[in-house]
């Protein structure tokens, strides 16, 4: 009889239910590390567990160096769209297969990313303070009109042309960039320059990578309107932080929205920057697609069959 495969689970996010691997108990032997604290260590846990042959995580340090940890290592599921935190050519040379998850966040991220444009543009989070503070005339502060305005979407994947799809139901024209050649119902393929000058909306939803790094700085963003609002739900590489902050510091934008991913918060408190964590994925539905997915992938690895969504 075949030995199961160790597989190692490690979660610093919100816990997840730990019989996801249930069905797979006569092929898989899991062991589950959940710690939302801040102090989980991948590379203490693949000291602990060397003989891991599966490893299921996310946004964990999973270069080279931590890699090597676990010589007998043949599958890594990272639970996210992205996989820019996996040394890939580590990877490829070792044999090791990678695999991400695609779509399974169905229209939550570009739900959120509306949602940011939407309290930065109705100045929602300082106008609820001033509420609460008892300023029942919050005198001195507009907000921004959407419907005939023009959306901007740099990343035209499944996630921005959600994103697409949405804002025109609120009436703005829409613009996009995008590495290849990508046609969308309503929306117009444009050049960067031209998206950035003419856009009162600005959308980031582009994944990490070597060509979208520091894609927005102090020159790009020089570029937008300063009545236009940032959006994004990109990692926090693809955004230069101190170039951000002095433009909405100066006022050279009217503010922006963002889901961060990193380990900390690079902003100031700003009255034109709204912020969250994490978070744009985090609804009911879009966690129990992402569990069913990526337990889908460890099935079918251990049958044998070549896994969906591979990236390496």
């Amino acid at each position: 009889m075949t030995q199961p495969k160790r597989c190692l689970v490690l979660n610093d996010r919100q816990p997840v239910p730990t019989d996801v691997l249930d069905h797979l108990s006569d092929s898989v032997e899991a062991h589950w590390v959940q710690d939302s604290s801040g102090s989980l260590d991948p590379a203490e846990e693949f000291r602990r567990r060397p003989d891991t042959r599966i490893l299921v995580t996310t946004y964990m340090d999973l270069g080279a160096e931590n890699l090597r940890l676990l010589p007998e290592l043949e599958l890594v599921v990272a639970t996210t769209t992205a996989v820019e935190y996996v040394d890939l050519d580590h990877c490829r040379e070792r044999g090791v297969a990678v695999c991400n998850i695609a779509g399974y966040t169905g229209d939550a991220v570009a739900e959120h990313a509306v949602a940011l444009m939407m309290a930065v543009a109705k100045n929602v989070v300082p106008i609820n303070e001033r509420v609460r503070d008892g300023d029942m005339l919050c005198a001195g502060r507009e907000s921004m009109e959407l419907s005939g305005k023009v959306a901007g979407i740099v990343g035209m994947g499944h996630i921005g042309s959600g994103v697409a799809r949405m804002v025109r139901g609120l009436g703005m024209e829409v613009l996009h960039v995008n590495r290849g050649p990508r046609r969308v119902e309503g929306s117009t393929p444009v050049e960067m320059t031209k998206l950035l000058s003419v856009s009162d909306a600005v959308f980031l939803t582009l994944p990490l990578n070597a060509d979208s790094r520091r894609l927005l700085g102090a020159r790009e963003l020089s570029l937008m309107k300063p009545s236009a609002v940032l959006a994004s739900i990109s990692p926090d590489g693809v955004l230069d932080s101190d170039a951000l902050t002095d433009a909405l510091r100066e006022g050279r934008i009217r503010g922006a929205g963002l889901d961060l991913v990193g380990e900390r918060n690079p902003y100031p408190r700003l009255d034109n920057l709204v912020l969250s964590s994490r978070f744009a994925a985090r609804t009911r539905e879009c966690q129990e697609r992402r569990r069913e997915e990526w337990a889908a992938v460890v099935a079918a690895f251990v049958a044998g069959r070549e896994p969906h969504h591979r990236v390496v």
